[in-house]
């Protein structure tokens, strides 16, 4: 409508019905719009009320053991309590998104120091959900770095992994002797089998397979795939070609899995 000074009278004017229709398009979209913004507000809630979960129960589980040996004089602690104790001075394994309970974090830094009292860092180099999961991602990320402990979690319900002293090269195939694998729910370690017929394949390297991102061992003891958060072509096997497997560990024959979540991490050693 439109006012009309001369006359002091309103006069209508009629919007041809195509304006009206685009407007009401329009507003059909900012009102998508706005639901698409409110579900992402709402994702992001969730992923911080999930974080802060995650973080209250490192931290009433810390603050449980640090009771338990509060009392205790820190030279007499077991092997487990001094590793604790340096978890709690260095905390291990932050950001990931699979090892959360400190059981697993000692078990695993009890690995990775030989049974010995040490302190290390743990740097987050490489994780699938955030950086990719294809061979490009992996190797911009990890190719060359020394000391590196690789984690994966499987649809399957294991976490199992394993770690090189020596550069990444994910092209080729190298001996480490201070390479192993490991199963974090099963709290067993797999060194290199020196009596192994293939003992110089600890990391088989992708060689001009593109399809490949990561193998431990020849024949595969752990082989990771592109794309291998939505593929279920990944496997892990106990075939003792390179590693050395307990009897019926991992298992004989090949296991295919999913892969949920795979990290890598730079270990410092501290003196």
């Amino acid at each position: 409508m439109v006012f009309n000074k001369e006359n002091n009278n309103i006069n209508y004017i009629e919007y041809p019905k195509n304006k009206i229709k685009n407007y009401e398009i329009q507003i059909k979209e900012k009102n998508n719009l706005i639901k698409k913004y409110e579900q992402q507000l709402k994702e992001k809630d969730n992923i911080i009320s999930e974080k802060t979960k995650i973080n209250d129960e490192r931290y009433n589980s810390i603050e449980k053991y640090k009771k338990e040996i509060s009392n205790k004089d820190k030279e007499n602690l077991n092997l487990k309590e001094k590793i604790l104790f340096l978890e709690l001075e260095i905390p291990l394994f932050q950001g990931s998104k699979i090892i959360l309970d400190i059981n697993s974090k000692i078990f695993l830094k009890y690995c990775l120091c030989n049974n010995k009292i040490q302190k290390i860092k743990t740097n987050l180099i490489y994780s699938a959900t955030i950086n990719g999961d294809t061979n490009d991602a992996f190797s911009s990320k990890c190719n060359g770095q020394t000391n590196t402990l690789t984690i994966i979690k499987t649809n399957n319900d294991k976490i199992i992994g394993g770690f090189f002293k020596k550069p990444i090269d994910v092209k080729e195939k190298f001996y480490d002797p201070d390479s192993f694998l490991f199963s974090v729910k099963a709290e067993e370690k797999y060194d290199v089998n020196p009596n192994g017929q293939y003992k110089n394949y600890s990391f088989w390297g992708t060689g001009s397979n593109s399809d490949v991102i990561i193998n431990f061992g020849y024949g595969s003891s752990i082989h990771i795939i592109n794309n291998c958060l939505n593929s279920e072509r990944n496997y892990y096997c106990g075939r003792n070609e390179t590693f050395k497997f307990p009897r019926n560990r991992l298992t004989n024959s090949d296991v295919y899995f999913k892969v949920i979540e795979f990290e890598v991490y730079k270990i410092e050693y501290i003196d």
